[in-house]
């Protein structure tokens, strides 16, 4: 049991990590996934790791595991009008292999759940020639997205913070989780990256956590369009005005709280800035001892 903040959230993060069990699985099911969809499809580009897995921004109270392949142009001229129907067919290949498939109710990945509470979700795509890749949009048609550009963006955002800003994101993601899940993943990871595009340098965990709470409560606050310039989406379109408010004020609600624990840590009252970090976590803190 950690006796200062910074051990606990050293604590906390570890705690967020997929067991070596949860690792092994997934990493198998992914090559599971290759080698069936490289034998059954001409692929442009075999299948891998999207995603917070794939970016190593996944926190294990969500274990969900995203996949993309980008399939063969020969495939193109019979589905490009009907993604539903490719991706009924994708999942019909793997349902021979795992027969607990199925497509998710968004219409736009083949989901497949893993024994411990593991999900994959494959998402099947085609090249698009002027950059990026096509995938379903749940109403049988295509949409542009471009995962290795998400990928190389918090890639390069983490190196030129010394390795700090994915530890940070999956705190932000953890208290997410804990306070009523009002946020996207993925929009939340974008946010984070956003408030920090700009800096040199991250402070001390505890204060970066506390600082990204408080900024992400004016982020959040305002639309935000995705970052690579392909897309058109807006990654908060799914928050109405009540979400967004309620969203908002609870940002705020434990920004101050963090850095009141801030304080009680910095004038030694460690048990009691335990406390607040709790409040902050909705009783997921690690405990002081």
């Amino acid at each position: 049991m950690a006796t200062t903040v910074t051990k606990a959230f050293d604590e906390l993060l570890a705690n967020l990590r997929l067991t070596e069990y949860e690792e092994s699985m997934a990493a198998g099911r992914v090559r599971n996934v290759q080698k069936i969809l490289t034998e059954s499809y001409t692929c442009a580009q075999n299948p891998w790791a999207i995603g917070s897995y794939g970016r190593q921004t996944l926190v294990r109270w969500k274990r969900d595991i995203d996949m993309m392949v980008a399939f063969g142009d020969v495939y193109w001229p019979t589905y490009q009008y009907d993604s539903r129907s490719f991706l009924y067919a994708v999942r019909n290949v793997l349902n021979k292999a795992y027969g607990n498939t199925d497509v998710s109710s968004k219409q736009v990945a083949v989901r497949m759940l893993l024994t411990g509470g593991l999900q994959v979700d494959l998402v099947p795509t085609f090249v698009c020639a002027s950059g990026g890749f096509y995938m379903p949009d749940g109403r049988k048609g295509w949409k542009k997205t471009n995962p290795p550009y998400h990928d190389t963006l918090m890639t390069d955002a983490n190196v030129r913070l010394g390795s700090k800003l994915k530890p940070v994101v999956r705190l932000m993601k953890a208290w997410n989780h804990v306070n009523g899940r009002h946020l996207h993943s993925f929009h939340l990871e974008m946010v984070v990256e956003r408030m920090w595009r700009n800096a040199t340098a991250l402070p001390a965990t505890p204060a970066a956590l506390c600082e990204s709470l408080r900024a992400a409560s004016s982020w959040v606050a305002s639309s935000l369009a995705d970052p690579w310039t392909g897309s058109s989406e807006m990654l908060d379109a799914y928050l109405n005005a009540d979400e967004r408010a309620l969203t908002v004020r609870l940002l705020k609600e434990d920004a101050a709280r963090a850095k009141d624990a801030l304080k009680l840590a910095e004038d030694g009252e460690m048990v009691k800035a335990f406390e607040r970090w709790n409040v902050v976590f909705n009783k997921q803190f690690p405990a002081y001892g």
